[in-house]
């Protein structure tokens, strides 16, 4: 069957029409899907680092907060002391110290710990070093955290607890530490100070000092005795500082009013 003119012209129409629109719209359509797709996948992406983001800052904030308190406890009882005793150093607090003597192997050398009573009288003259930075935060032996701003020490054999003043003998500077940790092991060294410690008598840059360690212990009514007790009233004296004062020689006792 032959088509006319105009039969064939509305095919030709017909075509072009259904060639432009059937198969291009759906195209169009695809092309639209897909670039939403992407636009979705990018804010999904950029909303989730986002929030990375802002989890990583806050948990680097909950980190700092703690070290902030730290520093500020340890700069409070530092003052504290010194203001009640005219020393810096360690808050002077009643803390149980143990009576156990036990022995201990470090370095194919054994060392047993001395009791309450022995420690309380303990004095000592000998090189003293200090901790690294990166001991901080890592365990100590009395099972509480190495704080390297604080004012503790490790000694081998004094009991845990106990309370030491330490004295730089090149330049008389004083420290008051607690024995929290076990060594120094190495070499002839008698005590391992906080960096807090060291830097407080002078001896961050010479790396050791000779001093003197004369123990302290406190009571449940805050009276301060043992070896050191004398050394510390006279200094408390000397700043003018008013302290209750009870026996005398071995049982001299102190405690700021």
């Amino acid at each position: 069957m032959r088509l006319s003119k105009i039969s064939k012209l509305c095919l030709t129409i017909i075509l072009f029409f259904v060639s432009s629109y059937g198969f291009s719209a759906p195209k169009k359509e695809k092309t639209k899907a897909i670039k939403k797709e992407k636009t979705t996948l990018v804010t999904h992406d950029i909303k989730k680092s986002k929030s990375k983001t802002l989890k990583a800052k806050a948990k680097k904030k909950s980190v700092k907060s703690p070290t902030k308190r730290a520093k500020s406890s340890v700069k409070n009882a530092k003052n504290e002391t010194k203001k009640r005793y005219g020393v810096k150093g360690a808050s002077l607090n009643y803390v149980k110290v143990s009576n156990k003597r036990l022995t201990y192997r470090e370095k194919g050398k054994n060392h047993t710990t001395i009791n309450k009573e022995n420690s309380r009288q303990y004095g000592q003259v000998g090189t003293a070093s200090y901790y690294a930075g990166k001991f901080h935060g890592r365990k100590t032996a009395s099972g509480e955290i190495y704080n390297k701003n604080g004012f503790t020490a490790a000694h081998k054999t004094l009991a845990l607890g106990s309370y030491a003043l330490v004295t730089n003998l090149r330049n008389g500077r004083k420290v008051i530490v607690r024995i929290n940790d076990r060594g120094p092991f190495s070499h002839s060294r008698v005590i391992d100070l906080s960096m807090g410690a060291a830097r407080e008598i002078g001896m961050i840059h010479s790396g050791v000092a000779k001093v003197r360690i004369e123990a302290l212990q406190v009571d449940r009514q805050g009276y301060i005795s043992g070896k050191g007790a004398q050394a510390l009233l006279q200094l408390a004296k000397k700043e003018g500082l008013p302290l209750k004062v009870k026996g005398e020689g071995s049982t001299l006792a102190i405690k700021a009013k």
